[in-house]
């Protein structure tokens, strides 16, 4: 019988490949199944402790870092630093108004040409 894991792996490609392997061959002992479940219930664990579902958001934390996915937007929030680096081109975009806003120094650079465009430029 041949299982094709699909979606989300939980176990890792490792362990998928591992348990795999066993489905293919002789049947697991006992013991085998209590070592793959527990190593499930660590890697699990270790999930739950930076990943929240929840009906209507889903938000991955680490320390004072979090992405949250709502029905309503993403927010991206980072405690210290936060670099958004593109090997290619990169674009912004918004439907509506867009505010870019430091409390401290801001520097717009361009190794080339430095194009603004607008129906008003203003400066203050």
């Amino acid at each position: 019988m041949a299982i094709q894991p699909s979606g989300i792996n939980p176990l890792g490609p490792a362990a998928t490949s591992n348990l795999m392997a066993h489905l293919a061959g002789p049947a697991l002992t006992n013991q085998q199944l209590t070592t793959m479940v527990q190593q499930l219930e660590t890697r699990l664990a270790a999930l739950e402790q930076v990943l929240v579902v929840t009906g209507s958001q889903a938000s991955l934390q680490v320390g004072l870092n979090s992405v949250v996915v709502k029905t309503s937007g993403v927010e991206i929030r980072s405690g210290t630093n936060l670099d958004i680096k593109a090997g290619g081109n990169m674009d912004l975009q918004s439907s509506s108004a867009m505010t870019l806003a430091s409390s401290a120094k801001l520097e717009i650079k361009a190794a080339g040409q430095l194009v603004l465009k607008g129906a008003t430029i203003t400066q203050n």
